[in-house]
């Protein structure tokens, strides 16, 4: 089933290290939605995050949206467990999500296995 992704491709830094320590990072998988959803524009226009079309379960993508350590009341600010491997895709793929920033950038021919981790195992 084909799902979008909101990815973060920079670093989101505090201004202490324990603020820091909260904040997404690059590759944190922020958001799941259904294909031609509404991001809203201050994600599809900005600079920090990418929209990627993927091919997974649905399963997987609730699982996706696990938190990193137990539920935060939050749900849109807490930290995932998994991480969308950037570094596991090819130059051209990387490219392609630099500089792609006001469309959605279709990974659905990938196994998307090859492109998560768990986190602390990268």
């Amino acid at each position: 089933m084909l799902f979008e992704i909101c990815v973060r491709v920079k670093n989101k830094v505090g201004a202490t290290t324990r603020l820091d320590a909260a904040c997404t990072k690059r590759g944190d998988i922020i958001a799941i939605m259904r294909p031609r959803a509404d991001w809203g524009t201050d994600i599809v226009e900005g600079d920090d995050w990418r929209i990627c079309k993927v091919d997974i379960r649905v399963t997987l993508a609730r699982a996706l949206l696990r938190a990193e350590d137990g539920d935060f009341p939050h749900r849109e600010r807490r930290k995932r467990r998994w991480k969308f491997s950037l570094s596991r895709l090819t130059q051209a793929q990387r490219d392609t999500i630099s500089t792609n920033r006001r469309g959605v950038v279709d990974l659905s021919a990938i196994p998307f296995k090859d492109m998560v981790v768990l986190k602390g195992t990268l």
